[in-house]
């Protein structure tokens, strides 16, 4: 199942552009995602792993440091995408399907 949790019935042929509709209408139309994204070389080899300011809690939730003498924060969103997670499954998650 993918994150609209109808992708089976997309490949029936009794499943008709309306019922689809009406999943994404009952599911809501709207999804909020966040993607951590990798680190590049250059961050690598600074070290700058150990000083990230997210961090992803689940899949719904994400913290983000405390900058500036504010306190860290967790937000919550549909779907949380850490660095790891490839451009095939961001694209899974909120790409389009009508």
């Amino acid at each position: 199942m993918d994150a609209w949790g109808f992708d089976t019935c997309l490949h029936d042929t009794a499943v008709t552009p309306r019922t689809v509709l009406q999943v994404l209408e009952l599911k809501g139309n709207i999804r909020v995602l966040a993607r951590m994204r990798p680190l590049v070389d250059k961050e690598r080899g600074q070290g700058a792993a150990a000083e990230l300011p997210l961090k992803a809690l689940s899949e719904e939730m994400l913290r983000v440091a405390a900058v500036d003498n504010k306190a860290e924060r967790e937000y919550e969103f549909d779907r949380v995408l850490s660095p790891d997670e490839g451009q095939e499954k961001v694209w899974g998650e909120g790409g389009g399907r009508i």
